[in-house]
C-alpha cells in the first residue's frame, strides 16, 4: 500500500466481509474456523510473515471497522503499521516511507453446509482517515 495523498499523513481502518455468494461467516480467531465460518487475518509487514498462529494472534478481521492502532493490531512486529503513514510525493512512484506491505492469512471453514465447490469472494476494505 502507498499513501498517495497530497501531503496528508494517514491512519487506516480495516474490515473484512462474509463471503459471497455462499455467505460463509467471518469469525474471530477465538471462535473460528468452524462450519461455514472462516478466519481472515491482515497485517502490515515489509516481508512475508511466517505461517504461525502466534505471529497473527491480534490480526483477525471483523465485519466492522477496526482501527490499525499501532500497538499489536494488524502489524507483525511493529516495524510497519497503519498509523501515521506519511504521504508519498505526488508523481514519485519509488518506494518511500509511505509504502506498507499488506499480508493476508486465511483459515478456511472446517466443514461446509453451503458453497462446497463454489468459488467465494471476500472483500477487505481499508479506509484512510
Amino acid at each position: 500500500m502507498r499513501n498517495t495523498s497530497s501531503g496528508i499523513t494517514e491512519d487506516y481502518k480495516i474490515k473484512g466481509s462474509n463471503s459471497s455468494p455462499s455467505n460463509w461467516t467471518i469469525a474471530s480467531h477465538a471462535t473460528g474456523p468452524s462450519e461455514d465460518q472462516f478466519v481472515l487475518y491482515a497485517a502490515f509487514h515489509n516481508v512475508e510473515p511466517g505461517d504461525v498462529d502466534a505471529t497473527w494472534a491480534d490480526d483477525d478481521l471483523e465485519a466492522t471497522n477496526q482501527d490499525c492502532d499501532g500497538s499489536d493490531i494488524f502489524t507483525i512486529d511493529g516495524t510497519q503499521t497503519g498509523v501515521d503513514v506519511p504521504a508519498n510525493n505526488p508523481g514519485d512512484y519509488s518506494p518511500s516511507g509511505s509504502d506498507r506491505g499488506m499480508w493476508f492469512r486465511i483459515k478456511t471453514p472446517t466443514s461446509l453446509t453451503v458453497g462446497s465447490g463454489i468459488a467465494q469472494t471476500i472483500t477487505v476494505t481499508i479506509t484512510a482517515y
